[in-house]
């Protein structure tokens, strides 16, 4: 959540320079590019730095994101319709 959120800031360069930095944020970059939805690369660097399961983890982090974002945003209208009313 905290990287999706990033990403939609301005915050989201910053992160990536602190990833590649450190080497146990690898795992982090290919949720930052499934994020970014840079799917190509996020699995071109996956395959390089050997992080499939990484890769499946963050794949299902990212849609759980989307979906708990998705809800959020849902109960956000219903509130705001409840409002006019």
């Amino acid at each position: 959540m905290l990287i999706s959120i990033c990403y939609k800031t301005k915050y989201i360069e910053y992160v990536e320079r602190c990833i590649d930095r450190i080497p146990d944020l690898k795992k982090y970059k290919i949720e930052i590019l499934l994020t970014s939805k840079k799917f190509q690369e996020a699995r071109d660097f996956a395959k390089s730095e050997s992080l499939y399961d990484e890769m499946i983890d963050s794949f299902k982090a990212v849609e759980e994101d989307e979906i708990e974002l998705k809800k959020q945003f849902k109960e956000m209208e219903e509130y705001r319709k409840k409002k006019k009313i």
